[in-house]
């Protein structure tokens, strides 16, 4: 089963891969959940060979079959929906850079009323159309992946609240210039290797590979 592992592994992290080099195209800005959902995507194949099989009694797939990995994978992003609801005043933006997305979000916050300041990296700028301030807004850049995470502090944070956050952050980054750091050039190379790697086991090891998926599906 050792090639049917690594092709597990290796397939959903290409397809992550795939996602950042999409996302570092341009300036790209998603809520925090589906940022979460892309990720427990990526990690699905580590996950599934490691702690999902101590949840998986080995009667039960004896009995069940495919059926208990449907339940598993199912309780699995059934805690990938719980961690994201936990962010819901969070937006990540991918394919700017750092200092260009301080720099927007100075400019952005000059335009309200009335005009908001950046302090470090706290900015008091969202409003809604009638100029009624939404709250603080905190940015941090991630060492991986070079990506802007913006959390809104509110008061008492509606789902109005959170939804004009996100379409005013959506609206900042409209025009942002492409980031060309080596973060934004690495995630390419990284999708072809993947699926290179991936072709390579199922040319060549693809015996084993359904031998264990029958495995897997039968019990």
């Amino acid at each position: 089963m050792y090639f049917f592992d690594l092709a597990v592994v290796i397939f959903p992290l290409s397809l992550y891969f795939g996602f950042l080099a999409l996302a570092h195209r341009a300036a790209m800005p998603l809520s925090a959940q589906l940022d979460l959902g892309f990720l427990g995507l990526g990690l699905g194949g580590l996950v599934f060979l490691g702690p999902l099989h101590l949840f998986v009694p080995l009667s039960s797939l004896a009995v069940k079959g495919w059926t208990t990995w449907l339940m598993v994978l199912s309780l699995y992003w059934l805690l990938v929906v719980f961690i994201g609801s936990m962010w819901a005043k969070r937006m990540v933006v991918y394919g700017v850079a750092p200092q260009d997305a301080r720099r927007l979000l100075a400019e952005a916050a000059k335009r309200f009323t009335p005009p908001a300041d950046l302090v470090r990296d706290d900015i008091i700028f969202l409003c809604d159309s009638d100029g009624k301030s939404l709250g603080r807004v905190e940015m941090r850049t991630s060492s991986v992946g070079r990506c802007a995470t913006l959390t809104l502090f509110a008061k008492n944070p509606t789902r109005q609240t959170v939804t004009q956050f996100q379409s005013v952050v959506t609206e900042v980054f409209q025009e942002a210039p492409k980031d060309t750091s080596r973060w934004a050039k690495i995630w390419f190379p990284l999708f072809l290797m993947g699926l290179a790697a991936e072709a390579w086991l199922f040319l060549f090891h693809r015996h084993e590979i359904f031998q264990a998926l029958l495995f897997y599906i039968r019990g």
